[in-house]
Parts: structure tokens; C-alpha cells; sequence
């Protein structure tokens, strides 16, 4: 019975709608209405309007259902002046549209445009009543967020003067009201041209008047809120700024900060804060809020709360700062490239002539670029550095100079032992009969004065002695009331064998300009085990020690004259003035005397030193040369400090958003005293209070393709030296110089010797400055005992391994990485390895951006590991002819069985592996070719259980299309080496395994390096290696590893189907 009851109440309330709805569209369609029409309209809308609101939701979808009455509803709303009705309509509408799906579906039938014609069209004629007003603005606010085009049409209807003057009216009244017509303005001024209307009807005084001081009622909070953003809309167009201005937007906008600064203790409305600081900020840009901002005190008021703050909590909001252009964004030194260098088609073909190509057409996103085939006439040449596969040449028989070389150690470590402290050498005399201030040669000096003061713009061979530097001045006599155990020693030992010969190297190599010194770490090495990962991880720099040293920075652009603002070290005048600073050649009376700065030798890089205060320094890096950016790498020499003294030195051009200088890592730090007491200390971890963080500098947009607003960020950090007058480097990581490079492979040459290893050291090319690109090979030397083409035999079978390093100049690990694996492999450890392999290594690809203390790139300015995919010769000769090399090797049956670059990162930890696998790669064409070979993962594999300091986890085998022209995507996939990787090791630290928590040292770099060449010797492949003829024709077969030994850490063996 009751449901029997309730159909027939649905069945009488359709018809008594039906009915309504033919009355109101009867009277709607007559041409013209009688007061009694006009009074039944609203007695039918009423009587519909009170359906809506006091039945139940079936008689609601009964209306919802009836098409006709909501058309019947859209022609009253556009033919309908009378206040009474048009409230019953959009308050029915309000209530029947609160179904999301209803309310999507009324939108499309234009009910929007319709009520705002009403409100337009009654207004006009003089018929609009608050009430109807009120409840159609309150609809148009819930539904307007989801009509894109609400703004024009509210322009097109004339809408936005109406809805401005009805929150005028309501300014004293309910505070519900004004929260309903201001959040429709704040949809009206989504549009632009909306905000240019609204700024001409006076909206910007209008909305000014309701941010009122700070409550904590939350209705007068949601009101501010709106407020805030639409201000901040309305300010986006340059004459709302200046009519906010005009207005005294600025000491309002501080005056409110200022209240909730003090009442919001808690920190409960940081919203709030944020959005005043963002409108501030964006009336600041203007040069007249500018103006305003300064007369407001606005920087004192800002820097004062900001302060306070700090020492309260940890919050997000961001301060407004005083920003200011920095001046030195290009490098001081520049390179002249070749004349030929233009990059138009016919230079660019003729310069690619070797490689028979063409510059490539723009491909689809997905779809990959032709892949060159190269020119086997133009590869022959490379023969020369293959000559072990030749059958008619042999490897050198080394057993008749065993006993010339009986006093090298059968097996080298990379370990230098610590120098003798009982007699002087000649190199010592000369130290202490050459100052400081007049290293370069009297030619030199003679040919600057000659060609006048203008600074070299070209290359510069060093045709000079280069010295050390000098330690007589080290010696602090001027120190009376210093104690004895901080002073330097008056005599100095008798450096490295090496030393004598790592100058006379250093004096050869051809720089941009023309260095003073040979940096002491370099020539005399330090003691590789002390350089551990015993020093343990510095604390993670919280937000608020970010923040204090901003409010330093801050305080310093409020008070400019408490600082002493002295340039102290200028590379840019001592390159144009023989190397010579002024402030060098002052004598200095100081109570806490004046550090002294050097970087004019090789791999170093500081530019300019500024003293703040008394005991800081600001700090400059050069860019790369010809660059205007890449600031990173830092290599500097400090003198003249004082013990226990703190001082602080702030890197103020850094571009890297984070470093891991915030989680923990510290830079690297050697004591020349520490090297005269024969500790053997060498390079150690330093500094505290580390910090990185964004500074008040804004970047030069041509630095950034022309955007605007990028600002450089600042490391910070203080040192506490422990002894007087001493010569202290420091630098970004270990540094590793090309000298140091030639010096290693001259030792390594002897050790290869002795221990009848085949090790050939040749030139593979010239880079752009005129320095030679080694290249080494490494294997099994001739057996005696088998015949010559028995031991031809043996060496056609060895298979390939290709390692490369130092692409990128200030990724100093990845040469010590290399320097582990060279001295494993000329070792008496890896002779099973050279028996079965023939090592192909470039230990330095980009010598001149090492040489030169760059970053990144090339003297050309360009990151060589994006040339792999189309090197040009005369640009980017080591990468072209590595290239070469290996396609050739390709040609004659040799292809690679494992290619790696190594390289550092600076914003992980661990040392880990990138690879390439097909199924992650960006190109449906790799995709689609993606197959079950997983041979990829077997090193990774192998890695993580030889090495302590690798990390699997942190391995990642996608390949990217920002990455195609890397070595390690270019490898893959143009030689189809599927074991091509590249190898990232830690500037930091490890937070995985036995190393968890410390620092990496050069310990653990040249571990890792030797435990990778070990971790070869446990794989053999199984399949044939294709000629690079056959694989341009087709894909070659999945190459398959099999793991012929376990490892020394475990008893697991490897099946390669294991993932």
C-alpha cells in the first residue's frame, strides 16, 4: 500500500508540474503582459521554486527529467524583466543543478549567458532587487569554475560594472554577501582585458577597502583570501599597479603582514602570508611599487619579521629581496676557434665528409633519426691504433728488458710513498732562489710589454719553466707570537721522484692563458689511503640555516657600509698584468691579516675574491671558456690565515638549483704543512656550517636563452685552519690534472714492463688547443714459448673492452676511477684478464676543458657527451675519432664486448650504473624491437656483489630522448653494443652498504675501478661477434653472457635468465 501510495503521489506531482510549466510558457510566449500575467508568472515560479525545495530528491529528478520545463525556465530568464520571477527561476535552478552531472549539462545549454542577460537586462531597466541579485550571483559562483569562457561572457553582457557596484553597496553589510560577489569578480578577472575593464570602474580602491587588519575569524580570513587574489590579478596589467599605488597599496600590504606576523603565532594562516607576499612581490616588480617599497621601509619591515620567523619555525614562505643583475657572467679568458668553424650546410657537409652524411631532417617525436653508416675507406686509417689484430704485426716481446727494469716493484698500487726528510734536491734550491711574484719568464714579460697591455685572446703554449710555489714565503717570520707547532718548517723535504719530471710536463702543456704556478697536490701527490671514507657525512643543512644565511644577505643589502667590500684577488688582472695582483705585491698591517688567493694553474678555477668582513670572503668561479655559464668546479689556493680563527667563504655564482652540499657532503682541503711534516695526510674533507642555498642575484637572461628571473645560488661554508701561514688548497673534489694523467702513464709504462704486460701509449688525436688525446692498449704480451702464428691465434680471440673517462672536465672521480683500473690491470692480479681481453682506453676525453679548469665543455663551448650522434672533426676531435675507433673495431670483427664512460654526479650518492634497455626506451621503433635479452644487467649484477661502495638500486636503464646523443645511447645503438654503459660515481657520499654514511675518497674511486675490470673476467660471450657491415643491414642476434667463475665475496652463482 505505501508504495502503491507513493507512485500516485509522483504520478499528481508531474502533472501539477506539467501543468505549471505550460501555464509560465504560455504567459512567456504572449507578446505583451498584463500586471495579472506578471502576477501569475510568479505565482506558478514560486509554487515550482517551493516543489524544489521542500520535496523529496524523487520529485526532484521528476524536474530534472523534464526537458521541456528547463527550456520553458531559459526563455523566462531571456524575456522576463520582472525580479520576483527571475529569483524563483535561478533559485530553482540553484537547487536542481546541485548534481554535478546536471550542473555539466545546463552549462552546455548556455544557462550562464542566459542569467547574465537577466541580471544585465534588469538592471537596466531598474527592475533588479538585491535579493535576486544576491542569489544569482551565489549561482553564477558555484557554477562558473567550470565554464572556461565565463569571463568574456560576462564582458559581453556587460556584467562586470553591475556585479562592482553591488559589492560597493554591500562594503557595511553581511560579510556572506560580500563573499559572493567576490568571488565572482575574482572569475571575472581570470581574463586580462576583464582586468583592464575593472581597473578603469575603479575595482582596485574598491577591493583595497575590504583587507581590513588581520582576524582570526575565519569568514573575515576567506574574504582576505579573495581579496589577495584578485588584487593579484588585477596587478598583472601595469595601470592597476599604478592605481594600487597611488592608493597606498604598499604600507597596507605591510602594515597587514606586519599584524599577522605578530597574531599568528602559530603559524596557522601560512596561505595567507604567501599570497600577501606573492602581491607584494608583483607590485615590486614595477619600477613605481619599487619606489613605494623603499619609502614604505618595506625591506627593514620584511627583513625584521623574516628574522623573527626564523628562530620560531620552519615555514615556506618566500621574502621578498632586493635583487640585482650580477655583473661577470662571461668568462675572463677566450678561445678562437678555427675560421672554418661556420656551422652553414656546405662548412658542416665538408667538415662530415668522412662520415658521408648529411645534416638529418626533423624526425617525429617517437621516431628515431637515420643512423650514419660509415665510410669503410675513411676508417682503415684507425688500423694503426688496432695493430694487435693484425696478423702480420705482433706484440713486442718485453723479456729481454726484465733485467733493465729490476728495480721496479713487480706490482703497482697508484700508492706514492711519502717523501725522504733527509737531504734536499736541486729542485728544493731552486724553490728557495725563485719568489713568488716573478715566476714567469723575462721573455714572456718581454712580449706582453712589446704587444702592449691588451689581453691574449688565443692560445698560449707555456715555453716555460713552470715552479712550484714558492715555500720560502711560507716560513712565518713576521709570526713572533705564533707557537712552534703551528709554524711551517724552515726547510722543506726532497719532493717526489716525479716532481722533477711532472714539471717539465706541465711546462709543455698548452693552455688559454699562461699559468704562474704548479699547484703542490699535483706535483707531489699525497697518500691515497688517507684520502679514505673515514670522514664521516657533515649534518644535512636544515631550511632554517638556509634561511639565517639569507637573512645575512639580506642584512648586508640593508647596511652596505659595515662591509669592507675589498677585492682581494682578481684573475682578470692578473692575466692582462703578468700574473701579478695589486694586492699581492701590498704589505699588510692588518690584526687578522688579508688571505691571499691564487688559481693560475692548471685545473684551477676562482675568479675573483671579494672580503666582506674581516675573517669572509665571497668567492667568484669562472665560467667555462667561451661560456657564460657551468660554474661548479672550484680549485683555489688560500695562504696567509691564521690559526684558530674562523673564516667563512661563500661561492656566490653557483647555477645548480640543490647540491649535495645541503646532504652532507664537505669540499676537499690540502695542507701544504701537513705535506712538510710527512704525514701523508694529503687531500682530507673540511669545512662546517655548510650551506647552499639561492642568494640575491639574478642571472644575466642571455645565460638563460633569453629568460628572466633565474638567480644564482651560494655555498657556503667556514674552515678553521690549524696552523699559521699556510699554503691550504681547496677545492669542489680530489682534483686530477691532465700532467698528472701523462706522469701515471709513464709509471704505468714501466710497471707494464716489468710485469711483461702489452702496453702501448698513442696520440689518438690533437684536441682544439694542441694537446695530445691519449690512447691506451692494454693485453697479454707474447707468449715466448708458442709461435708466432700460435700467438696470433690467442690475440684474434680476445675480445674487446672499451673504457673512456673525463668527458666532462670537473668530474675529477671519474679519473680516479680510471686510475684504479689502469694500475689493476697492468697488475700481476689481472693477468687473466689481459689473456683474455684487449683493453681500448681513452682515460681523457676533453684534456683542454681539464687543462683550463672547465666544468663541462670543450674550449669549442659545447658538452662533448652531446656530440656522440654527429661529432665534427675540427670541433670535437676526441669524440669524432673515439667514434672512429670503435666503429672500425666494429668493421673488422672486433666489435666491443662492453663499453663505459665514467663519470661523476653531484646530486646522488653511491656509484651506480646507466644502461640502455630497449623496452624503456623513448622510440616506439627500440620498443618494438625489445626483446628478452637481459645481458644488460649482468655487470650491474656482478658490480653489486664485487664492489662495496656500487648500489643496484640506484641503477637506471631507460633510454631518454634528451639523451640520444650520448656516448652511452650512441654506443648502443649505431655499434649495437648491448652491454654499453655509463658509469656515475659520487661526488658525495654513500648512504648504502659497508661505506653508509662517509664520504667517498680516492680509496674508494680507484677500488671501484679495479673492481669493475675484475668483474669482467666473469663474463664470456657465447655468440660470434657480427661485422658493423652486417649490422646495418639488420639487428644483430642478442649477444648472451654466461658467468664462468664466482665471486670472491660470495658463493652464488649467476644464471643470465635471472633478472
Amino acid at each position: 500500500m505505501v508504495g502503491k501510495k507513493k507512485v500516485n503521489q509522483t504520478i499528481l506531482f508531474n502533472s501539477k508540474i506539467a501543468v505549471y510549466f505550460a501555464q509560465i510558457e504560455k504567459i512567456v510566449q504572449s507578446k505583451s503582459k498584463t500586471d495579472d500575467q506578471t502576477e501569475s508568472l510568479r505565482h506558478y515560479s514560486e509554487k515550482l521554486m517551493h516543489f524544489v525545495l521542500t520535496s523529496e530528491k524523487s520529485c526532484r529528478d521528476v524536474m530534472n527529467q523534464n526537458v521541456k520545463g528547463i527550456d520553458v525556465y531559459f526563455q523566462t530568464l531571456q524575456v522576463c524583466n520582472d525580479s520576483q520571477v527571475l529569483n524563483n527561476v535561478v533559485v530553482t535552478l540553484d537547487h536542481l543543478t546541485q548534481n554535478s552531472q546536471r550542473a555539466k549539462d545546463t552549462i552546455s545549454a548556455g544557462v550562464l549567458s542566459h542569467v547574465l542577460s537577466a541580471i544585465h537586462r534588469s538592471y537596466v531597466v531598474g527592475t533588479a532587487s538585491t535579493v535576486f541579485l544576491v542569489n544569482s550571483h551565489q549561482f553564477l559562483a558555484r557554477l562558473a569554475v567550470k565554464e572556461k569562457r565565463f569571463a568574456l561572457r560576462a564582458r559581453a553582457n556587460n556584467c562586470l560594472g553591475i556585479t562592482l557596484s553591488l559589492l560597493r553597496q554591500f562594503q557595511h553589510s553581511d560579510i556572506h554577501n560580500q563573499q559572493v560577489v567576490l568571488d565572482v569578480i575574482k572569475l571575472y578577472t581570470s581574463s586580462g582585458v576583464n582586468c583592464q575593464h575593472l581597473g578603469r570602474l575603479g575595482a582596485v580602491s574598491t577591493i583595497m577597502r575590504f583587507l581590513q587588519p588581520f582576524s582570526r575569524n575565519i569568514k573575515h580570513l576567506m574574504r582576505m583570501r579573495t581579496c589577495l587574489d584578485i588584487l593579484g590579478n588585477l596587478t598583472s596589467v601595469r595601470a592597476n599597479v599604478v592605481r594600487a599605488v597611488r592608493h597606498k597599496i604598499v604600507p597596507l600590504l605591510l602594515g597587514i603582514h606586519v599584524d599577522i606576523h605578530q597574531a599568528d603565532i602559530r603559524n596557522k594562516n601560512v596561505i595567507l602570508r604567501k599570497k600577501l607576499l606573492t602581491l607584494l612581490k608583483q607590485v615590486v616588480l614595477f619600477s613605481i611599487g619599487k619606489k613605494a617599497f623603499h619609502d614604505a621601509n618595506g625591506l627593514n619591515i620584511l627583513f625584521h619579521t623574516f628574522k623573527e620567523s626564523i628562530s620560531q619555525v620552519e615555514t615556506e614562505g618566500e621574502e621578498d629581496e632586493d635583487v640585482e643583475e650580477y655583473p661577470e657572467d662571461e668568462s675572463n679568458v677566450f678561445f678562437s676557434l678555427p675560421e672554418d668553424n661556420a656551422y652553414d650546410e656546405e662548412e658542416f657537409d665538408k667538415a662530415k665528409s668522412d662520415l658521408s652524411t648529411v645534416l638529418p631532417e626533423k624526425e617525429p617525436d617517437d621516431v628515431l633519426p637515420s643512423v650514419v653508416v660509415p665510410n669503410r675507406e675513411n676508417l682503415e686509417k684507425y688500423s694503426k691504433f688496432a695493430q694487435e689484430f693484425t696478423s702480420t704485426i705482433l706484440l713486442p716481446d718485453f723479456s729481454h728488458q726484465l733485467t733493465s727494469v729490476a728495480s721496479v716493484p713487480a706490482s703497482y698500487t697508484g700508492r706514492s710513498s711519502l717523501p725522504s726528510m733527509s737531504s734536499l734536491s736541486l729542485l728544493e734550491q731552486h724553490y728557495q732562489s725563485t719568489k713568488s711574484d716573478s715566476i714567469l719568464s723575462k721573455g714572456r714579460r718581454d712580449r706582453r710589454r712589446s704587444g702592449g697591455q691588451q689581453r691574449s685572446r688565443t692560445r698560449t703554449k707555456l715555453g716555460l719553466e713552470l715552479s712550484i710555489t714558492s715555500l720560502e714565503n711560507a716560513s712565518p717570520q713576521n709570526s713572533s707570537n705564533s707557537s712552534n707547532e703551528n709554524k711551517m718548517p724552515n726547510t722543506i723535504p726532497s719532493p717526489f721522484d716525479a716532481v722533477h719530471r711532472y714539471t717539465a710536463l706541465a711546462s709543455q702543456i698548452k693552455s688559454v692563458h699562461a699559468f704562474r704556478k704548479v699547484a703542490i697536490p699535483d706535483a707531489y701527490g699525497f697518500d691515497i689511503d688517507a684520502c679514505s671514507s673515514s670522514s664521516p657525512l657533515a649534518p644535512e643543512c636544515s631550511i632554517t640555516t638556509q634561511r639565517i644565511r639569507q637573512c645575512d644577505d639580506l642584512e648586508r643589502v640593508m647596511s652596505p657600509q659595515s662591509l669592507i667590500s675589498s677585492l682581494v684577488y682578481d684573475l682578470d688582472e692578473c692575466v692582462s698584468n703578468d700574473g701579478i695582483s695589486r694586492k699581492e705585491q701590498m704589505d699588510f698591517s692588518e690584526k687578522v691579516p688579508t688571505l691571499r688567493f691564487a688559481s693560475m694553474f692548471e685545473c684551477g678555477n676562482l675568479r675573483k675574491a671579494i672580503q666582506i668582513r674581516e675573517t669572509e670572503y665571497d668567492l667568484v668561479l669562472n665560467p667555462d671558456v667561451n661560456c657564460n655559464h657551468h660554474m661548479q668546479w672550484f680549485y683555489f689556493e688560500v695562504s696567509r690565515m691564521v690559526a684558530g680563527v674562523t673564516y667563512r667563504f661563500n661561492v656566490i655564482n653557483c647555477e645548480k638549483v640543490n647540491s649535495q652540499f645541503n646532504f652532507g657532503m664537505r669540499p676537499v682541503m690540502y695542507s701544504t704543512h701537513e705535506l712538510m711534516k710527512g704525514t701523508g695526510i694529503g687531500w682530507t674533507r673540511c669545512a662546517s656550517d655548510i650551506t647552499y642555498y639561492r642568494n640575491q642575484y639574478i642571472r644575466n637572461p642571455s645565460c638563460m636563452c633569453g629568460k628572466r628571473g633565474s638567480c644564482y645560488y651560494t655555498l657556503s661554508f667556514t674552515i678553521n685552519f690549524p696552523y699559521d701561514e699556510d699554503i691550504v688548497y681547496l677545492a669542489y673534489h680530489f682534483p686530477f690534472t691532465y700532467t698528472m694523467l701523462l706522469v701515471h702513464l709513464e709509471k704505468l709504462k714501466k710497471v707494464a714492463e716489468a710485469n711483461f704486460v702489452y702496453f702501448q701509449n698513442q696520440t689518438l688525436c690533437e684536441t682544439l688547443a694542441g694537446n695530445e688525446c691519449p690512447l691506451i692498449t692494454i693485453t697479454a704480451a707474447q707468449d715466448p714459448s708458442l709461435s708466432t702464428e700460435e700467438n696470433a691465434k690467442l690475440i684474434a680471440e680476445r675480445q674487446v673492452i672499451f673504457l673512456t673517462s673525463r668527458v666532462h672536465p670537473g668530474e675529477s672521480n671519474a679519473s680516479w676511477v680510471m686510475w684504479g683500473a689502469l694500475n689493476f690491470l697492468v697488475s700481476e692480479n689481472a693477468r687473466t684478464h689481459r689473456e683474455r681481453f684487449v683493453f681500448k682506453i681513452i682515460p681523457m676525453l676533453n684534456p683542454d676543458g681539464v687543462i683550463n679548469g672547465n666544468n663541462r665543455c670543450s674550449l669549442a663551448a659545447v658538452d662533448l657527451n652531446r656530440c656522440w650522434q654527429s661529432p665534427v672533426q675540427k670541433l670535437q676531435p676526441t669524440i669524432f675519432h673515439a667514434k672512429s675507433l670503435i666503429q672500425y673495431l666494429c668493421l673488422i670483427g672486433k666489435k666491443p664486448l662492453v663499453f663505459c664512460d665514467f663519470h661523476g654526479h653531484s646530486r646522488k650518492k653511491n656509484i651506480f650504473l646507466y644502461g640502455c634497455n630497449a623496452s624503456q626506451s623513448w622510440s616506439r621503433e627500440d620498443r618494438g624491437r625489445a626483446n628478452k635479452d637481459t645481458t644488460f644487467r649482468m655487470l650491474p649484477r656482478l658490480l653489486a656483489t664485487n664492489a662495496p661502495g656500487f648500489c643496484s638500486t640506484s641503477c637506471n636503464y631507460a633510454v631518454e630522448k634528451m639523451k640520444e646523443s650520448t656516448a652511452r645511447v650512441v654506443v648502443w645503438r649505431e655499434c649495437s653494443i648491448n652491454c654499453s654503459y655509463t658509469l656515475e660515481t659520487t661526488f658525495s657520499g654513500f648512504d648504502y652498504g659497508p661505506y653508509k654514511h662517509n664520504h667517498i675518497g680516492v680509496r674508494e674511486l680507484s677500488e671501484m675501478g679495479e673492481k669493475f675490470c675484475d668483474s669482467l673476467i666473469k663474463l664470456r660471450l657465447t655468440s660470434d661477434t657480427t661485422s658493423m657491415e652486417d649490422t646495418t643491414a639488420s639487428e644483430d642476434s642478442p649477444v648472451n653472457f654466461v658467468c664462468t667463475g664466482k665471486s670472491e665475496d660470495t658463493s652464488e652463482e649467476f644464471d643470465v635468465d635471472t633478472d
